[in-house]
């Protein structure tokens, strides 16, 4: 088969979303993500396989899977960084190594094969992010490879897009009704492959959050048999769109369509009528922007040509509306350059039809579409309502995020039934990240239980108060106006100045003492819905940071001219243009921060963490290449977006910016709409990061609300941590095997959510039965953090801990180098916990003791007796960690 790809190299600043991915509009969900570029996956690693291994292809061939599948080449930008894996699927050799290096270059994954039986074993043993195959191969062919794919675990979800020399329309609808997600005929434009590859990324990366939350809230709110048949299902019910893609019923689908041209209208129309679609029409872009105010159609179908607003710039006005950012656009137009099709990819349409299209092709991407958006839609219902099962927050008793925003929808819609008031004050915190990075995370959850209780005690009977994030506290007080609200977060701030909280283990003469900062809206005065009364107390508190913390603000209407905007920080040894990018940003509301040289930049940084940096490429002493890398290096700064803004336009040279881990590169001079245009995009990516790292405290919560429920255990899980980062270090574990010990540590028990109390609280002998239901919280452990991907290298510790070196330990029951070495450290700090703390089977016994029942167990074969010598002289040498 003959070579067909486009090499044209396209920029790296093509994309004005380079790194982002759509958010999905949801306000009960905590995500997590970590927008870089390319999306990242989570990929099943060997069970076997210690943290040390990495992702590896190969080791399909390590578990027993057939020798053919050994000589497959794998390509990693970055051996430090997880990428979207995607596997290239061509039997033609200078195709396949094309597209292998094309990709490989723009920072993915890449694995390949040969034939499609090659591709199904691949897919099974590694399942990929994307899978890019030919229609015509020999032997089994794209189109049937995709159907097969679509019925297999693992791959039912997996985009997937197919490549042809073919144009042939009736071949475009069979692929798309075969489960694929996009065709792309031969000659590929590069440029328009990877956009096009970007987005189907994006999109799942979307519907892999979403279903991680909902895993990570359902114990909160279900129990263990809803949790099985979430499992079972696969994602696949009949509401989850039908990924296969035949009989996908598009009946009653909601279109829009804006098109000027009456003739195409009606086309359209009718071609939208074979699919029983409820279509809306619109004229012009203003048109269309008045219906969408009203409402939120399935799709967007958008001529270019418009005679008030270009479709270029209506796309992005329809994406920055929250409630549309998940609608997807086709874009019809005339015209065919692959200029255009790339522009309006990257502007955020989801696919691009010349006129003139076959009516196959027309309604085969329009199904495709909505099946999409029916899958996320019905995703994001379903996570919604299991994080709506969490109305209690396990670590404060307080009620939760998604609880307070519906009692205060629902409290101020019986406020303007009945014409009240109502007031919100909105709390942190001061300094809070700071206590807990110097007392640590028990101490932080102290001060979070204290507050709280404080909070509670300050409100009457009918106001609310509500855990709102980390540190934040909302509180809702119906029939109060904004002065008596003032009046009482008063006395909340006082009463938590006044707080004096014991340090765990420090006696009684050390505490903490916090204090807090309040801000205070009301409804009507302030603002009229729910979402905008939250705006107006959030806008009040950051005032009242603003002028010093420690005190309470109510809203005015000056304060909307000082409302939280991001902070950028400038940085560029040239006045004139940082005087150029101040005025550029200050008029849209940034706050900005100049930094003259590298090292000033690396300090102010780490000191006022910005929301965005822009970075001249060439700096005088340290290089802004190398303040970037420094920058993506630190962990306090290492996900703080980074535009290289730089006089320097070589390929090579942007090549560098990417390899320094910049997320987006602009030469000078510099475009405003463009530079904004890039800002927001990356700004936006950066608020889904911090969003979503609350993830990783809910399972924290969870596995300290777990080993609560037994009072001997209490400091159980941070002991635990601590003895395993402590061995780990005293090895030589890598730094992210020991920080996977440190996690490990706190959720290793994680999975006995599922054990009842009557049995994890037995002070006698278990009954075999019995003891096989506390076998089970390995496995739930496992599978309730398998999805989340901050807990990748604790998975293996979590899983094996109760293995034993001679075969007698449970779940698989592994066998000497079959357990992994975090697997080896975590028995031997669990079983000395549990040994020298009182349970209710017996008491406490002496460290000599414990220790020696260690080494008459590792005389039996259980531990490694040199891991746990290591670990003796840890104690003796004082490594105890007190409660």
């Amino acid at each position: 088969m003959t070579s067909t790809l486009d090499q044209t190299p396209a920029p790296v600043d093509a994309c004005p979303d380079s790194g982002a991915f759509n958010q999905t509009a949801l306000t009960l969900v905590t995500q997590r993500a970590d927008p870089g570029e390319p999306p990242e996956h989570s990929h099943p690693r060997s069970h076997l396989a210690t943290t040390r291994t990495g992702k590896q292809v190969n080791a399909a061939v390590q578990s027993g899977r057939p020798s053919h599948l050994e000589p497959v080449r794998t390509y990693q930008t970055d051996p430090s960084e997880t990428r979207a894996h995607i596997l290239v699927v061509d039997d033609d050799p200078t195709t396949r190594k094309l597209l292998e290096d094309n990709l490989a270059r723009s920072g993915y994954e890449v694995t390949s094969a040969a034939s499609g039986a090659e591709a199904k074993g691949l897919a099974q043993a590694n399942p990929p992010d994307l899978i890019l195959t030919d229609v015509y191969m020999s032997g089994t062919d794209g189109i049937e490879l995709t159907r097969w794919l679509r019925t297999q675990k693992g791959t039912e979800a997996v985009p997937i897009v197919l490549l042809s020399g073919s144009s042939d329309n009736g071949l475009l609808a069979h692929g798309l009704d075969a489960g694929a997600d996009d065709f792309v005929t031969k000659p590929v434009n590069s440029s328009e492959l990877r956009n096009r590859l970007r987005l189907l990324l994006r999109n799942k990366r979307v519907a892999d959050e979403l279903q991680a939350r909902e895993q990570a809230a359902i114990p909160f709110g279900f129990g263990t048999s809803q949790v099985c048949s979430h499992h079972e299902s696969n994602g696949n019910e009949a509401g989850d769109g039908d990924t296969n893609g035949q009989g996908f019923d598009t009946s009653g689908a909601s279109i829009l369509v804006i098109e000027d041209q009456r003739a195409q209208r009606a086309l359209v129309q009718a071609f939208l009528g074979e699919l029983k679609c409820h279509v809306h029409m619109a004229a012009d872009g203003r048109e269309a922007l008045a219906l969408l105010s009203e409402h939120r159609p399935d799709l967007v179908i958008l001529d270019l040509h418009l005679p008030d607003i270009h479709g270029f710039d209506l796309i992005p006005q329809i994406k920055r509306r929250s409630r549309l950012k998940q609608v997807p656009i086709l874009v019809v137009s005339a015209a065919a350059e692959v200029g255009d099709r790339v522009k309006a990819l990257e502007l955020g349409a989801d696919d691009y039809i010349v006129k003139g299209f076959d009516r196959l092709e027309f309604k085969a991407r329009v199904t495709r579409l909505l099946r999409w958006k029916r899958r996320l839609d019905h995703l994001a219902d379903r996570c919604d309502q299991a994080m709506q099962q969490a109305m209690t927050d396990s670590l404060t008793g307080l009620s939760t995020h998604g609880f307070m925003r519906e009692m205060l929808r629902h409290k101020l819609a019986g406020a303007r039934r009945q014409g009240h008031l109502a007031s919100v004050v909105y709390a942190d915190i001061d300094h809070f990240k700071q206590i807990n990075d110097q007392f640590g995370h028990a101490s932080g959850d102290r001060v979070l239980k204290a507050v709280a209780q404080t909070l509670r005690e300050s409100i009457q009977a009918s106001d609310t108060v509500a855990r709102f994030g980390g540190d934040e506290f909302v509180l809702l007080l119906p029939d109060t106006d904004a002065a008596d609200a003032g009046k009482m977060a008063e006395r909340a701030r006082a009463a938590v100045e006044s707080l004096a909280i014991p340090i765990p283990g420090a006696g009684d003469r050390d505490h903490l003492r916090v204090t807090m900062t309040l801000g205070v809206a009301s409804y009507p005065a302030d603002a009229a819905d729910a979402e905008c009364l939250l705006q107006r107390a959030d806008e009040a508190l950051y005032a009242a940071k603003q002028a010093g913390r420690n005190r309470v603000s109510l809203f005015n209407e000056g304060l909307k001219r000082t409302r939280d905007h991001s902070r950028v920080l400038l940085v560029d040894d040239d006045e004139g243009t940082l005087r150029l990018l101040q005025g550029y940003l200050s008029s849209e509301g940034y706050q900005t921060s100049p930094a003259s040289d590298g090292m000033a930049a690396l300090e102010a940084a780490r000191r006022i963490r910005p929301d965005l940096i822009l970075l001249d490429g060439v700096l005088p002493g340290l290089h802004g290449f190398d303040v970037c890398r420094r920058l993506k290096k630190e962990s306090r700064t290492c996900l703080i977006p980074v535009i290289l803004v730089s006089v320097l336009r070589s390929h090579e040279d942007k090549l560098r910016g990417t390899e320094a881990g910049a997320d987006d590169f602009l030469t000078k001079p510099v475009d405003k709409e463009q530079l904004l245009a890039r800002m927001r995009a990356l700004l936006r990516s950066k608020r889904t990061t911090d969003l979503l790292e609350d993830a990783e405290t809910v399972i924290f919560t969870l596995a300290r609300a777990v080993e609560s429920r037994d009072p001997s255990t209490g400091g159980h899980v941070e002991r635990v941590s601590h003895y395993a980062v402590e061995l780990g270090k005293a090895i030589g574990l890598p730094g992210a095997q020991v920080e996977g010990l440190r996690r490990a540590g706190v959720v290793h028990d994680i999975g006995k959510v599922i054990v009842p109390d009557n049995i994890l609280l037995k002070p006698g002998k278990l009954t075999p039965e019995e003891r096989k239901v506390i076998e089970q919280h390995v496995e739930v452990g496992y599978e309730l953090l398998q999805p989340l991907r901050t807990f990748a290298d604790s998975l293996p510790a979590v899983r094996f801990h109760h293995e034993r070196l001679d075969g007698s330990g449970y779940p698989l029951g592994l066998k000497g180098d079959q357990v992994p070495v975090v697997a080896q450290i975590m028995a031997i700090v669990d079983v000395y916990d549990a040994l020298t703390t009182d349970r209710v089977y017996r008491a406490a016994l002496s460290q000599a003791d414990a220790c020696r029942i260690l080494r008459e167990e590792a005389a039996r074969g259980l531990h490694e007796p040199h891991l746990l010598e290591t670990f003796i002289r840890l104690m003796n040498g004082g490594a105890q960690k007190r409660d």
